[in-house]
């Protein structure tokens, strides 16, 4: 009994390492609102302009291909979910745009693609911080204007 607690003991002691950091954080989202030029909300159902079925999210990879998201595996595989006003208890309906950390250059910048349809693309620049083996946005670019710094809200308002 006293050599099963020992060993129990043992192994308790080796499997912690006090040198790693805990927590790894990633703060790579933003939320996307689409209106027209009257302020009409695109993404809302019966619009008809925008359908949230056949959005497609590219990432620009590091050879400069554009590669569409599809990971199986995670509660948005499209890189995207929408988020209804109920949910968030506003009027707007938006996506919930899960930034390219796949492919982030040695300027910690990313480039992610939206397509809302066959014919609207919107080119999405994001520029990163590290901290540890953490990753955060730090601003966002849209169709090469700045949209999003730390200071405000993380939703942006995009104009089709």
């Amino acid at each position: 009994m006293l050599k099963n607690i020992c060993l129990a003991a043992l192994l308790l002691f080796f499997s912690c390492d006090s040198s790693e950091n805990c927590c790894v954080n990633y703060e790579v989202d933003i939320f996307v609102k689409t209106r027209d030029s009257t302020g009409k909300d695109l993404l809302a159902p019966g619009n008809g302009a925008i359908d949230p079925d056949s959005i497609k999210i590219f990432y620009l990879t590091g050879s400069g291909e554009k590669k569409e998201v599809n990971k199986p595996n995670l509660d948005s595989p499209k890189g995207y979910r929408v988020i209804a006003p109920s949910v968030d208890n506003s009027n707007d309906y938006k996506i919930q745009l899960f930034l390219n950390a796949d492919y982030v250059d040695s300027q910690n910048i990313s480039h992610t693609y939206v397509q809302w349809n066959a014919g609207s693309t919107d080119a999405i620049k994001a520029e990163f911080k590290r901290h540890g083996k953490g990753l955060s946005v730090s601003k966002v670019w849209v169709n090469d204007a700045l949209k999003w710094e730390p200071s405000k809200d993380r939703v942006i308002t995009i104009i089709k």
